[in-house]
């Protein structure tokens, strides 16, 4: 199980249809995958997920959503900004 639902993506995205169900479940596993690295958390399956880097995934998830198309300055490996915030409370400092 994912550490965000799509039940969850969905109410915080405010979608009521099916049709983009797919590719929300992408967002989700792009958005974990994104926290994971730039946290150094492990967030897989099974375990424990802080409420804090759930809320950075969702709002990760409605970043991508809402903006599909690339950014002049962004790359892929930036975290938005809010997100970010939440994850460097979270992040592990690796030496």
């Amino acid at each position: 199980m994912a550490p965000i639902t799509l039940e969850e993506a969905k109410q915080h995205l405010r979608v009521e249809h099916d049709e983009e169900d797919a590719y929300i479940e992408t967002l989700i596993a792009v958005a974990r995958n994104l926290a994971q690295e730039y946290s150094g958390l492990s967030l897989a399956e099974g375990e424990s997920i802080p409420e804090l880097a759930k809320h950075a995934i969702k709002m990760i998830i409605a970043t991508l959503y809402e903006q599909r198309e690339d950014q002049t300055a962004a790359t892929v490996s930036q975290v938005p900004l809010c997100s970010k915030a939440l994850l460097d409370l979270l992040r592990i400092r690796r030496l």
